[in-house]
């Protein structure tokens, strides 16, 4: 009886190992799942992120042509100021003129602002395609 008693301790040593095994991987695939809903929702900001900028790519060519737009009109007008005949019709243009310009103005600082938030969202992808 005393060699399978040694047996049983031998087996209770293996066991004990393999429990610790067992335990290890279990930490193990834990911190693979962790890092797998890490790097998934690092992929799904990646995405919003790029796709504010797509957005904002959009609505800077959307205000580019408004304003080119806006630059013909106010020419145009300027254009016009030698053909007017009434004091009326050239205060009429000079504010049409002036309204054009203001909203120009406001435009280019919306157009820095969109240009100013794309690259940081740029940085930002960046950024994060290198921590994944």
């Amino acid at each position: 009886m005393h060699p399978q008693i040694e047996q049983l301790k031998k087996l209770q040593k293996i066991d004990s190992k393999l429990s610790t095994f067992d335990d290890a991987i279990r930490r193990e695939q834990e911190s693979i799942s962790d890092m797998q809903e890490t790097m998934a929702e690092t992929e799904a900001a990646i995405a919003d992120m790029e796709e504010q900028i797509l957005l904002s790519e959009k609505e800077r060519k959307n205000l580019e042509a408004e304003t080119a737009d806006t630059h013909a009109y106010i020419k145009e007008r300027q254009g016009k100021i030698m053909q007017v005949q009434t004091n009326r019709e050239y205060q009429s243009l000079l504010k049409e003129i002036e309204e054009g310009k203001q909203k120009n103005k406001e435009r280019d600082e919306r157009l820095i602002a969109i240009m100013e938030e794309s690259e940081a969202l740029r940085k930002a992808v960046d950024e994060k395609r290198n921590i994944l």
